[in-house]
């Protein structure tokens, strides 16, 4: 059996996939960067005919940059009957998960809305204020509030041209570094250090309980003010 957990909410798949890993005491685990064919083969037949049965767990296997060396991978794992856990630390595409066919997939994301929230932010759009109340109704605020302030910290890599160092930035697809760096372009230098800065201030604020206001409160003035 096949079970491969991913998806954009990367804590909640990992956690996912934590826990069912630690179900099994004698899982074997890989980096699918850098796995061989080889490494799989001596995994699941190094086990003596009346042995407990080997769970092997790959991570990332999706993120390795060979298609060829990839296909092989798959190849190999689609005709084995082993128990294998795969955890990506993204979403998958259709044609990625396609080639699994027989795995179990647990999709780890996060409201559509959410990113609609995201995209709409520019200067002076009311609409991300109407989005922020909708996605109140299913995401608590706190994770609002944390993907608010990585998206900020993007745009602004993004308007400094220092993208290099943002880890989140080096996951992307190259269409949403694009739609990044036009989000960014409407914003100018100032004005984003100083909505991060503002960011800053909320979190501590909420945090510490120097603020009269709620944290949803804080970003309805945020938004109100961009």
């Amino acid at each position: 059996m096949i079970t491969i957990f991913h998806g954009n909410n990367i804590e909640s798949s990992r956690n996912a996939y934590t826990k069912e890993k630690g179900k099994h005491s004698n899982a074997i685990v890989f980096d699918g960067k850098v796995v061989t064919l080889t490494d799989l083969i001596q995994a699941i037949d190094s086990g003596g005919l009346f042995s407990e049965e080997k769970v092997v767990v790959i991570e990332e296997l999706f993120a390795r940059k060979s298609s060829s060396e990839l296909n092989a991978l798959i190849s190999f794992i689609v005709k084995t009957s082993s128990h294998m856990l795969f955890w990506e630390g993204k979403e998958l595409t259709k044609k990625q998960l396609s080639s699994l066919p027989e795995a179990k997939i647990e999709t780890h994301s996060y409201p559509k809305v959410l990113f609609q929230f995201l995209d709409s932010i520019a200067p002076k759009n009311r609409n991300s204020l109407m989005l922020f109340h909708e996605l109140l109704r299913s995401t608590p605020t706190e994770l609002i509030f944390f993907m608010l302030v990585r998206h900020f910290r993007m745009l602004l890599a993004f308007s400094d041209k220092i993208t290099a160092n943002i880890d989140e930035v080096a996951k992307l697809a190259t269409w949403q570094k694009t739609k990044l760096q036009r989000q960014a372009s409407r914003f100018s230098k100032h004005q984003l250090t100083s909505l991060y800065k503002n960011l800053y201030y909320i979190d501590d604020a909420t945090k510490t309980g120097k603020s009269p206001l709620s944290l949803t409160a804080s970003i309805d003035f945020f938004l109100v003010g961009l």
